[in-house]
């Protein structure tokens, strides 16, 4: 996890989007989990995890891909 939470803020800092963060964390914790040789359930989990969280922002990376994401600290 703390893979994952550097990811997150890493990518959060340099592009400002969090839905970015939080995609790019989830991979990285399902990579990590298989990378590291986690018990077969803990790599279920986290692999079910990135996909949920893929899955749950595919709105958001469209707008990303679109260039029309709002970055963090942009007003309404």
């Amino acid at each position: 996890t703390a893979i994952a939470a550097l990811v997150f803020v890493l990518t959060v800092v340099t592009s400002r989007f969090v839905s970015a963060g939080s995609v790019a964390a989830s991979v990285a914790l399902a990579v990590a989990t298989l990378a590291g040789g986690s018990l077969r359930p803990v790599q279920a989990g986290a692999l079910a995890a990135a996909l949920i969280i893929v899955l749950r922002h595919r709105a958001n990376l469209a707008r990303l891909v679109a260039g029309t994401e709002r970055p963090l600290g942009e007003r309404l």
